[in-house]
Parts: structure tokens; C-alpha cells; sequence
């Protein structure tokens, strides 16, 4: 059984999809995601003829459980054996949230509504549409959604834990939101979470960690003085995260976390211990993609905390959080700079040039400044 579809086709292979298209209809109707891509796909279609596996919104109610459907818009979003794509797996969402209102379905609505609530998820969901009124009515769905069997779940099993990420999510919504009473609503569904011990998913690669998420947003929170406590506090809550879950870019947050108390607290009161360890936790949490960690990384070397001062370092940082997740601490400093440059101005388009050409090395060998020369005003856009 060699032969694929191009050869059935006489070799036609542009014109194969098209042809295709009514068949794999017809056979996705029939067919779980499982099957239809491992058994039918995997041994008659080529690679460049995946992408013509569409949603078919005409199956066979009958012939789909929940947890197929999910399991749709799963293969989709990850490109599991077929071409990844996110506004397919967006509908596969909606139609399960439809017909069935399972939690899973409604957390992956509500990320892709809000953006992603954490650095993977934003990565998965890559969303640009934010509607924060949308996803918040997703979350709060999500977090209702009781009836929800562990058996309709693909990658939030069990039940238990997809409802702590529906909390921790919906949380992360109100801090963003504000108010005493979003941040009342979120402080009170965080301790629903801490409320009790971790429960992991039942998947061997755990995509979300709702008990360390919470305890990094609740030590967040009162470090921004959004909810009571000291920084003491905050920071004995990140210190009590697994070293697991602070691995890689699911875990850069706890990361991150954990390196800006430091930094807060070495910035209330000065101590070398607490700002080698801002530096650290900050660029551990950069090196796996965090988007908050490159401003971090740059007042720390411009400062000179945790790290000897290094502007050309600090400055690269600056444009590389300002350019990549357009973080607004970095855009409004630069622009400052520009406004006002420092003694050796130069140094600033050296790292904007330096942060367009390459990701910045571990170390900077030392840089001779240029005298400087005027140049245009010119801000950053937000």
C-alpha cells in the first residue's frame, strides 16, 4: 500500500486537494481525528496535501463524542499530523463549546479571546483580536462549566485540573482588568486554587501547572500592592514552587517571578544576594522566550545589579523587549532616552541596530563609545 493520492491522480499532485476535498468530506464524517490522520492521511496523502483536511461542519453529530471534537481543535492548534491552524481549531472550539459547553473547549476560546494567559499559550494561540469583554465571558463559562466529564478532555485531565486553569485564567484576566473588585474576585479564585495540593494532568507532558501559575500571579499581585501581604511573603510563595515547573517556556513565569521579587526587594532595600538573584531568575526566564524578562535584564545591567554595568547590554535589552513583545515599560524608557540621551547616545542606536541583527550574546565584550553626533528626534511608537 505505497501508493498516495498524487499517484492515484496520475501524479497531479497541485490538483490532488482539490479533487479530494468532497472524498475526505465524506470520510471525516465517519472517521475520529485518531484514525482518520494516522491511518488514513499518514498512508495516502503527502505533506503538501494535509492542509486540504478542513473543518467539515456537515458530519454526523452521532459519530462525534466530546472529547473528539476537542481533540479536533487540539490536532489543529498544534499541527499534530496535519497543517497547523489556528482559525481551524478556533471553530473545532466553538462547535464543541456549542453543542456540548465543555470546560476545555471554553479555556482554549477564552486564551485565544484574551491572547494567552501565559507565555505557551500566547505562543499557541497567537492571537491578535483581543476582546477582553469576550474572553472574560469565556473564562467565567469555563469556570461554571461543572458538568464537564473528565472524559471530554484531551489535554486538561481530569476535571480538577482544568477547572484550577479555568480559575487561574479568568484571575489573570481581573489583575490585568483591575478594580477592588476584579481583584477581589481574582485573590479569592487563587486561594480556591491553593486551597488545596497540585493536581497534575494526566498527560506526560503537563502544558499547564495551575498551582505554581497561581502562586506566581498571587505573589505578582501583592508585589504590584494589588492584594495585602509583604514582599517576604511574596516571595516565600514563588520560592515554593517545584524547580520543574520553572523549566522551559511553560514555566518561565514562576521564572520570571521569582527573579522580579528579588529585584523588588533589592530595590527597597539594597542587597547584593537578592540582586544576584534577580539577575539569575530574570535571565533564565529571557533565555526561554519570557516576554517581560528583557526590560528586567536591561535595568539590571544599566543599574548594575546582579550584573556589572554594561549600557550597550542594557540598551540592546531594551530594544529587543520594545521590538519583540512591544513591552510598554521598555517602549516608554526609550523613548525617554531618545528625548533625553545619555552621555554616550551613540551606545542606544548601537544596541537598536545590534538587537535587530541578533539575539544578544550571554556576555558583551567591552565597547569604545563613539563621540557623539546629532541626529534626528524620533520616538518609539507604542
Amino acid at each position: 500500500m505505497g501508493a498516495t493520492v498524487s499517484s492515484f491522480f496520475g501524479g497531479d499532485a497541485a490538483n490532488a486537494p482539490k479533487r479530494l476535498r468532497r472524498a475526505i468530506h465524506s470520510v471525516e464524517d465517519l472517521f475520529p481525528p485518531e484514525m482518520f490522520f494516522r491511518t488514513v492521511a499518514n498512508g495516502y496523502l503527502e505533506p503538501h496535501e494535509m492542509g486540504s483536511a478542513v473543518v467539515n461542519r456537515q458530519f454526523k453529530k452521532a459519530c462525534y463524542n466530546t472529547r473528539v471534537l476537542t481533540g479536533r481543535g487540539v490536532i489543529a492548534l498544534i499541527g499534530q499530523d496535519c497543517s497547523l491552524s489556528v482559525p481551524e481549531a478556533k471553530e473545532w472550539f466553538t462547535i464543541t463549546a456549542e453543542l456540548h459547553g465543555t470546560r476545555e473547549a471554553l479555556i482554549f476560546l477564552g486564551a485565544m479571546a484574551y491572547g494567552g494567559t501565559t507565555p505557551l499559550m500566547k505562543m499557541f494561540v497567537r492571537s491578535k483580536d483581543v476582546n477582553l469583554v469576550e474572553a472574560e465571558r469565556l473564562f467565567r463559562a469555563a469556570v461554571a462549566a461543572g458538568a464537564s466529564p473528565s472524559e471530554s478532555y484531551c489535554l486538561f485531565a481530569p476535571a480538577e485540573h482544568g477547572l484550577d486553569i479555568a480559575r487561574v485564567d479568568l484571575a489573570t484576566l481581573l489583575q490585568s482588568k483591575g478594580g477592588d473588585n476584579a481583584l477581589d474576585e481574582a485573590a479569592s479564585l487563587l486561594a480556591s486554587v491553593l486551597a488545596h495540593d497540585a493536581i497534575p494532568s494526566t498527560q506526560e507532558n503537563q502544558l499547564r501547572r495551575p498551582n505554581s501559575e497561581a502562586r506566581a500571579l498571587k505573589a505578582d499581585m501583592i508585589r504590584q500592592e494589588q492584594a495585602p501581604g509583604t514582599l517576604a511573603e511574596a516571595l516565600e510563595l514563588v520560592e515554593a514552587i517545584p524547580e520543574t515547573d520553572r523549566d522551559g517556556l511553560e514555566g518561565s513565569n514562576c521564572e520570571y517571578m521569582l527573579g522580579a521579587i528579588y529585584k523588588a526587594l533589592d530595590e527597597e532595600a539594597p542587597n547584593d544576594e537578592h540582586a544576584r538573584k534577580a539577575f539569575e531568575h530574570i535571565n533564565r526566564a529571557m533565555g526561554e522566550g519570557h516576554p517581560r524578562a528583557s526590560f528586567d535584564m536591561g535595568q539590571l545591567a544599566e543599574n548594575g545589579r546582579g550584573t556589572p554595568v554594561h549600557l550597550l547590554a542594557a540598551y540592546t535589552a531594551y530594544w529587543m523587549a520594545a521590538m519583540g513583545p512591544k513591552d510598554p515599560r521598555a517602549i516608554a524608557h526609550l523613548n525617554g532616552l531618545l528625548a533625553n540621551p545619555p552621555i554616550f547616545p551613540s551606545l542606544s542606536w548601537r544596541a537598536g541596530a545590534f538587537a535587530r541583527s541578533t539575539p544578544p550574546p550571554a556576555t558583551f565584550s567591552p565597547v569604545t563609545p563613539r563621540s557623539p553626533r546629532p541626529c534626528k528626534p524620533w520616538t518609539i511608537p507604542p
